[in-house]
């Protein structure tokens, strides 16, 4: 986050010269001409003056410069693990998606169903799906996982009812009963309690 109201001191690794500021506070130069100045991979100070040296200047006239968005449906829950890069995202300018729609989501997925949940995340999938994407039976297993791809935006995911169901009874198309839905109670408050964001229905 910038610094409000603060001029930028006198050294930066970068500057964004000329650009229309944008962020999703107020602050004094929000819409503004203003020089955006960067250190460590992080604005630092945004200001429509600048007195000082930096080692690399880009003139960004005519562009905005704003807080990353977030996408908070999608279904990229595997794009990790996929060698298909998400060039769209990047285009559009997001960091962080929410996964695990619709009631389904790559975690938790338990050894008794793995192979069950590959095909039919294959089935409904639009890009490849790799044995490896389908394999985490926890949140902290899957975050650990993704960490390793370097994809270029972050995940918060929901935990999908879908995914749960199978992971105590396959796809049997018939009623839970009061056991298995405790099953399914205790593994989803695990997820959550390791980070998942919430249930998905679908």
């Amino acid at each position: 986050a910038a610094m409000k109201g603060m001029l930028a001191p006198t050294f930066k690794e970068s500057l964004l010269g000329h650009a229309e500021v944008r962020q999703a506070i107020h602050v004094p130069n929000v819409g503004t001409i203003a020089g955006c100045y960067i250190q460590d991979g992080k604005i630092v100070a945004i200001s429509p003056q600048w007195e000082g040296n930096c080692r690399t200047r880009v003139d960004v006239t005519g562009k905005i410069v704003s807080p990353g968005f977030i996408d908070i449906h999608t279904h990229s829950d595997t794009c990790p693990f996929s060698a298909v890069f998400p060039e769209s995202k990047v285009a559009q300018g997001i960091t962080l998606e929410i996964v695990g729609n619709c009631g389904v989501s790559a975690v938790p997925i338990l050894p008794s169903c793995q192979a069950e949940q590959t095909a039919y995340l294959r089935k409904i999938s639009e890009i490849p799906v790799p044995e490896e994407a389908v394999r985490d039976a926890s949140v902290q297993k899957y975050a650990a996982h993704v960490a390793q791809t370097g994809y270029p935006s972050h995940l918060g995911t929901l935990i999908g009812q879908g995914t749960l169901r199978a992971g105590i009874v396959g796809f049997q198309d018939r009623p839970l009963t009061p056991s298995e839905m405790e099953q399914m109670k205790f593994l989803l408050d695990d997820q959550l309690n390791q980070g998942a964001l919430g249930l998905s229905l679908g």
